[in-house]
């Protein structure tokens, strides 16, 4: 976030409710929707910084450096 007070208020409520956040996990999950999905138009981009958005492939949201034989596995873990 970049509003540091508005942090603040964010981080306080999910520790007071033990609010975890695990983007790791999330991002397997869409790691094997590969193919299924166009995440160019995805609402959520904004909330990745645009250094970080270039180094994924938009069409799969996999990173560029993961490509290969690795994303078959990813598909056949589901």
């Amino acid at each position: 976030m970049e509003d540091n007070k508005q942090s603040e208020i964010v981080y306080r409520r999910m520790a007071e409710k033990q609010f975890w956040v695990t983007p790791t996990l999330a991002m397997f999950t869409h790691m094997s929707e590969n193919g299924s999905r166009d995440y160019e138009g995805d609402a959520r981009k904004r909330f990745i910084f645009p250094g970080i958005w270039d180094t994924w492939d938009p069409k799969t949201w996999i990173p560029h450096s993961a490509a290969g034989p690795s994303i078959g596995a990813r598909r056949n873990r589901s």
